[in-house]
């Protein structure tokens, strides 16, 4: 697998127009690399899960914990595949529960963006056949990036200045193809709740590993998502924020029974980003080459 850094391409995004240098992945094969078992505990069990990627060079797994290093892109998998098949991905549960990680931004810069998202994947194509798409690896999401569009919860989109969290709906064609989605979706952005909350030396520290919690509240019969609810703690500080509202959520609950969840650690330009970081101030290019993310202690529990 290589990497080609090609034409600045215009794109819309969240309703405003910015350039962004498109990072290409160019594969020589399909194959995937487990990078590491990873620990995740679920109702107070500990399962071991495989860290799927084509780019292992930058990732490093280690027990609980998974690194992200100059870039790259991992999927948390069922067993350590040798290549990616529709079948590679845990499928994780989320309705009604709460999911707890570790993170540490600290050497996320401005313009950079450390995302932990779930996604409806493997990708289907209009044919209701699994998609393996530009890169093989089966990828999908609201935008799609990889070919095919799925539904996609972006639990966090983040640097060390700001943080977003966004549902992204798509219009589902059954059993298993989406048409299309909602490319901004409907989302909250810490800063909006407070400019003191979140960033270098502020309530929540991002110079030093936070706890972030994110609740998928459910009620009603039958239950519906109706909230989700962002809880970050450090030390005996903690902030919350709510994400989008009762009347979007319902359709994003139907897919929360079942998702991949995937890291990736990316970057544009100055002011490519401004959508998440644009309300902190912050200057200058992501400094992608330097950037390192850690995600760790994952925990999911019911409400």
């Amino acid at each position: 697998i290589t990497y080609e850094n090609i034409l600045t391409t215009v794109i819309v995004a969240r309703k405003k127009m910015y350039s962004l240098s498109l990072l290409v992945l160019i594969v020589s094969s399909v194959w995937a690399e487990n990078a590491g078992n990873v620990t995740i505990t679920i109702n107070g069990q500990q399962k071991t899960k495989f860290v799927l990627t084509t780019t292992a060079a930058n990732v490093k797994v280690s027990g609980s914990s998974i690194t992200l290093s100059s870039g790259g892109r991992v999927y948390i998998g069922d067993s350590p595949s040798k290549s990616f098949s529709p079948t590679s991905f845990f499928e994780m549960d989320l309705f009604g529960r709460k999911l707890k990680v570790d993170m540490d931004l600290s050497q996320v810069g401005c313009n950079c963006n450390a995302a932990l998202y779930m996604l409806a994947m493997p990708a289907y194509n209009s044919s209701q056949k699994p998609e393996p798409g530009s890169a093989g690896d089966y990828y999908c999401d609201a935008n799609k990036v990889g070919g095919s569009y799925c539904q996609d919860m972006d639990i966090s989109e983040a640097n060390k200045y700001a943080m977003a969290s966004t549902a992204h709906n798509c219009t589902y064609v059954p059993p298993h193809y989406y048409s299309s989605c909602d490319h901004t979706g409907c989302g909250a952005n810490v800063l909006d709740s407070n400019a003191k909350y979140f960033g270098p030396g502020k309530m929540i520290d991002t110079n030093k590993p936070f706890t972030l919690s994110v609740s998928f509240v459910s009620n009603g019969r039958p239950p519906t998502l109706s909230n989700i609810t962002n809880h970050f703690w450090q030390q005996n500080r903690t902030i919350q924020f709510n994400s989008c509202n009762p009347n979007y959520l319902q359709w994003m609950g139907k897919s929360l029974t079942g998702m991949v969840m995937t890291m990736s650690l990316w970057g544009t330009g100055d002011g490519g980003m401004s959508w998440l970081d644009g309300k902190s101030g912050c200057h200058g290019g992501c400094n992608l080459a330097n950037s390192e993310v850690t995600f760790s202690n994952f925990q999911v529990e019911e409400l």
